[in-house]
């Protein structure tokens, strides 16, 4: 059965014994609490706590990983379908994508390798993109 744990609220710090890192100290608190308020972390065991904050830090890791690794490479893509759709002719803006392709390839190549090697971008070429030719 989970043991009930109240968070107590952050004292917002004196204006005399205020600076600017007492201030962070207390927003962070104060973040802090209200996470443990939102997700209802008081009520749970430690079991649980532990349990949760995991699977939320994997979900974060996960999102920084598509955003850094995966947007850029998506954006690429739709400028180059968008300038298709728009002007009828693909090489239009060929040389400028190509050239912010070759600055993704270079920001994100142990990545692009690995995933080489797996074959996911050769299935990503199956649509036949110039955005994910192989070099």
């Amino acid at each position: 059965m989970a043991t009930f744990q109240s968070c107590s609220f952050p004292r917002r710090p004196s204006p005399k014994d205020s600076n600017i890192l007492t201030a962070a100290k207390y927003q962070l608190h104060l973040a802090y609490y209200r996470y443990q308020v939102n997700t209802g972390q008081y009520v749970m065991s430690p079991g649980e706590k532990v349990t949760y904050n995991l699977v939320v830090l994997s979900l974060l890791g996960l999102l920084f990983f598509a955003v850094y690794y995966c947007l850029p490479r998506s954006t690429i893509a739709a400028l180059q379908r968008l300038t298709y759709y728009i002007t009828g002719q693909r090489q239009v803006m060929l040389n400028a994508v190509q050239i912010l392709d070759d600055v993704v390839q270079q920001n994100s190549g142990g990545v692009v390798a690995s995933l080489k090697d797996a074959g996911v971008i050769a299935a990503l070429n199956a649509n036949d993109t110039d955005v994910f030719a192989m070099h």
